[in-house]
């Protein structure tokens, strides 16, 4: 059975932390390189839930999007939030990995995935890095058939799915250029209008922000932050199991069940 560093390895060579955002904090979070590793669990979240499911099903490893730890800690309260799940995660010798902004920036990561989810052709990263046009945040392109700014709407909440978006500006505009950032993207919103886009979709938009999209022009539509990210985890498991593969490698990998949500609509 592979070591966790082995593994670490295979998935930074689809995902290289290099990639990584300079506030973020992608890579190990919690385990031991030296453990051996043969079930692969993914998740959005680092949740209790979702290590507690883990624990259930003998994971070894957790790879989930979004960091456990973002900030530097001072103290370690493990009744509750990020300390339980670090305590569940010893407690039951599961690592614990974030593919967090390298999944977002990489070629064949979260954005391109949404891209050819919501039928956006040709896509490009829309604010490349520095060293390679073919990575960054958020992606650009066309669709193949331009639509109204309301059916574009429907399409995205049946392809994430999510039960409802939210939407700035005529619901009869033609839209043919469309900008997509999975998560809190609506700081690239001027990028966006810049490219040309008729539309942009991401998450967690602000109220300024909206208001903003309408002065732009832009046609904005706001799936949640979870709606935009969750269905690309099925994604990520696609691209580990075929990294596997590749290598040889016996390792099982399923997507987490659990769903956890903040949010209650009344």
């Amino acid at each position: 059975m592979p070591k966790l560093s082995e593994v670490i390895r295979d998935i930074e060579e689809i995902f290289d932390p290099a990639l990584a955002a300079r506030w973020d904090n992608t890579g190990l979070q919690l385990g031991d390189p030296g453990w051996e590793t043969g079930r692969v669990m993914v998740a959005l979240d680092p949740l209790p839930e979702v290590i507690l499911e883990a624990a259930e099903k003998k994971i070894n490893l957790l790879v989930t999007h979004h960091p456990l730890f973002f900030n530097p800690l001072k103290s370690l309260d493990i009744s509750r939030g990020e300390g339980l799940a670090a305590a569940l995660c010893i407690k039951n010798k599961i690592s614990l990995y974030a593919a967090h902004t390298s999944f977002d920036r990489a070629p064949g990561g979260l954005n391109d995935f949404l891209a050819g989810r919501l039928g956006i052709t040709n896509a490009r990263p829309l604010e490349p890095t520095d060293d390679n046009p073919d990575t960054g945040f958020g992606r650009i392109g066309k669709l193949k058939t331009p639509i109204t700014a309301s059916a574009l709407a429907e399409r995205v909440k049946k392809a994430l799915p999510v039960n409802e978006v939210r939407l700035t500006g005529e619901p009869d505009r033609q839209i043919k250029t469309v900008s997509v950032c999975g998560g809190s993207g609506a700081d690239l919103l001027e990028a966006a209008s810049r490219a040309g886009a008729d539309a942009f979709i991401t998450g967690d938009v602000k109220y300024h922000q909206a208001l903003l999209a309408l002065s732009l022009g832009v046609c904005l539509i706001d799936a949640g932050h979870q709606g935009t990210e969750l269905p690309a985890m099925e994604h990520l498991v696609m691209r580990l199991r075929e990294k596997f593969r590749e290598k040889g490698r016996k390792i099982s990998v399923e997507n987490c069940p659990v769903r956890v949500s903040p949010w209650k609509n009344i």
